[in-house]
This record gives C-alpha cells, structure tokens and sequence, in this order.
C-alpha cells in the first residue's frame, strides 16, 4: 500500500510517485510536462495513465520512489504548503521540486548571489564577505553550487552559521561540479538544501543550467552579481530577476577587466550599485533589525556552545516547531547530544515546547 503524507496540507505520495514517473518519462522536459498538467488538470495519476502507455516496459513507481528516499530525496509539488510563495509568482515555476536537506519554506527572506565561475580572488572574496553578512542578518543565501563566486556565496553562509541553498541544473543523484561534492555535503550537515527540478539521475546539460536560473532568481527577494562578463550565465539570471521584478544589486570593478563588463551593463541598465553588504540590508529595512541584532548576539555568546548555536539559528531558520529526533536528523547530531542540548534551551527560555515539538 502506498503511504500517504502525515500532513494534510501534503500532497499524499502516490501523486509524488506518480509525478516522479511522468518527470522520467519527459525527461525533466518542462514544456512535456506542462502539457500533461494542462491536460489533466495537476492530477498527476491521470497524467501518468495517460504517458505510461508510450513505455514498452513501464517502471515501477514504489521502486524509483525507493531510489529517492535511499537518496535523502523528496518531491514537494506546486500546491504543497512548504512550496515557496515567491517562486508561484514567476513566468513557468517548476510545477515540483526535488530537494535534499532541510525543508523548503513557503516564506523565507532570501538573496541569491551570483556570478562567473572564473572569477577573481577578489570576487571570490567579495562573495564570502557579502554572504557571510547577510546570513547573519537571517538572510537564507541561494546561489548554484558552480564553481567561481556561486561557492564561495555558500561558503560564506556555512560561515555565518547560516542558511544556504543551492540550485542545480541536474538531477541531484549526483553532485556537479565533482569539485564542489565536498561544499554540497557541508550544506546539508549544517542546515541547507540542495535543491532541482530535474529527475534524479538527469546529466547536466548547457540549456538545463540556463533553465535553472530562473529558480535562482525566482527562490529569492533579489539577486547579487559579482563578476558577470559580457556574455554569461548570471547575465540570464539577471534578466530572469527583472522579469519577475525582483532587485538587482551589482558590485561595480575595473572597467578594463572582462569580469565586469556584464555587471557594468547592468548598472547602466538600473541595477543598483553596491559595495557593502549594509547597501542592500538598508534596501530590505534590515540593516537595524531585531533578527540581525539576535543572530550576532547568538554567534558572540560564549554561553551558547556549538551545538546550541546550530539548534537556534536551525529553528529560526526553518520557522516550524519540531521533535527532536527530527531536529537531530536534519543538524546531523547524535540524538542524545541533541536531547540534551533541547532541554538546556528549555529550561533556560530560549525555546519554546508544545506537545513535543520546539521552536522560538
């Protein structure tokens, strides 16, 4: 028997199972699919009745939905309570999303930042400074797992204690680049995700990453490009992010150096010129704000061990209250150690409990 989702705002898993084989059969071909979802309405058992008649062999929808779970991989489709808000807004949202790590939410501040993957020491720099500082004001950091200045925009989140996801232009059964399976293991052991709209085992392709932009840009309030040449990626990020009327902010550089004739381009265009992370904390109201105030106050504290630190800024991070064998899976932390740490939060006011779940 298929089991259905314990939450009631969940789709019920045999529609996730039956999406997952619909996306395989289309090869995470986004027209394919938008079409069986007209057709039928979103009812993805009756699309899937539909496709499955093109298969000579058809494939068994428990057993590839077992290659997901033995993957840490989940499906949250378009009407799910934690698919985000921002990302129905644009032109074509991903009509599901496969995600590993921490749950996505529906509303959550976040900033990609961007730019070339051969980028400067001084970009790559620049990427940490501006990521490490906003995390600490809250801000969940998004960016594309690429090498260059997306790296080093997760870098600097992990740094901060801080929330990052990563989109990728493959499905996520394998990390790409292989350079960055390392990065990708950190994101999830410290509270990230890992995030694609493609079938697992889907390669990367050129126009897979071009698609994968706009989910960049549709996940976050705005984007950040550092170092974008003329003719690159995160140029197409940024035209995603002027359709769907999100800021562009943009550190200006040498005029003569190649990295920066697209961010010029830009700036010329309207983005906004930035060269301090209070820049764009000043354009979200946050640069004086309470959770900016807190999360410094949390990383400064000697009173708060390691492990509090990562217990705190995980549940205000996610905004949901949890138990704590949940809590423990998603920080990557042996549950006695998480048991302990919870209750030492409780008894001294910093978390709240109700009916076995805790939060702020």
């Amino acid at each position: 028997m298929i089991p259905q989702s314990p939450d009631k705002n969940m789709a019920p898993e045999e529609e996730k199972i039956n999406f997952n084989l619909l996306a395989m059969k289309c090869g995470g071909n986004y027209a394919a699919l938008k079409k069986y979802a007209e057709k039928h309405k979103k009812n993805w058992l009756s699309a899937w009745k539909s496709a499955a008649g093109e298969f000579l062999e058809k494939p068994d929808g428990e057993k590839e939905w077992s290659k997901l779970k033995e993957k840490n991989i989940e499906i949250v489709l378009e009407k799910d309570s934690n698919y985000p808000n921002l990302l129905k807004e644009i032109p074509y949202p991903p009509l599901a999303l496969y995600y590993k790590g921490a749950p996505l939410q529906k509303s959550e501040k976040c900033i990609a930042i961007i730019g070339t993957r051969k980028a400067t020491e001084v970009g790559k720099r620049l990427a940490e400074k501006f990521s490490e500082k906003l995390a600490k004001a809250g801000i969940t950091i998004v960016s594309g797992l690429a090498l260059g200045i997306d790296a080093n925009a997760h870098k600097g989140a992990l740094k901060a204690n801080g929330k990052t996801i990563a989109v990728l232009g493959n499905g996520l059964g394998t990390i790409y680049p292989k350079e960055n399976e390392r990065l990708a293991k950190e994101i999830l052991s410290k509270n990230g995700t890992l995030v694609s709209e493609y079938p697992k085992d889907l390669e990367p392709r050129p126009h897979r990453f071009l698609e994968r932009n706009r989910i960049v840009s549709g996940l976050s309030d705005g984007i950040l490009v550092i170092e974008a040449p003329q003719k690159s990626g995160s140029l197409s990020t940024a035209r995603y992010a002027i359709e769907q009327n999100r800021s562009v902010w943009v550190i200006p550089g040498n005029i003569e150096h190649r990295n920066y004739h697209g961010s010029h381009e830009l700036i010329k265009e309207g983005a906004s010129l930035v060269t301090d992370p209070s820049d764009i904390l000043k354009d979200l109201g946050l640069e004086n704000s309470e959770l900016f105030e807190k999360n410094e106050e949390i990383l400064k504290n000697e009173k708060f061990d390691k492990e509090s630190k990562d217990v705190i800024l995980f549940l205000k991070a996610t905004g949901e209250s949890m138990e704590i064998d949940e809590i423990a899976k998603k920080l990557n932390m042996p549950i006695n150690v998480a048991s302990k740490t919870i209750t030492i939060l409780l008894l001294e006011d910093y978390i709240k409990e109700d009916q076995g779940k805790y939060f702020l």
